[in-house]
């Protein structure tokens, strides 16, 4: 997943390709999230790609789906707080030793 410098995910980079489950309307997830393939980024000044190994599925995830949530998430949005993966590439300013390390992406949805 890349998290830029914003919080915002980019998506999740997987062997086959990059996937992502968006949210682009309020109301229940079934109704509200489409699966979508997306172009790889590339790591911005300060930004690592990590290659998702899971992701987890909570109730903190979905809240801002249906809307519930105090405040509105502008539409689309990724929904997702956390999972594991590696550092598959890095940006620039970003040490090499980080290349492989096992990390635990975590931040706010959207």
């Amino acid at each position: 997943m890349l998290r830029s410098r914003t919080g915002r995910n980019a998506g999740v980079w997987y062997d086959a390709g990059m996937f992502r489950v968006v949210a682009h309307g309020f109301g229940p997830p079934e109704q509200t999230l489409a699966y979508s393939p997306a172009t790889k980024p590339v790591p911005d000044r300060g930004d690592v790609l990590v290659r998702m190994r899971a992701s987890a599925i909570n109730p903190s995830d979905l809240i801002p789906v249906t809307g519930a949530y105090r405040y509105r998430t502008i539409l689309p949005f990724v929904p997702g707080y956390d999972g594991f993966g590696a550092v598959a590439e890095i940006g620039p300013g970003v040490d090499p030793a980080m290349l492989g390390r096992r990390v635990l992406p975590l931040g706010s949805a959207g």
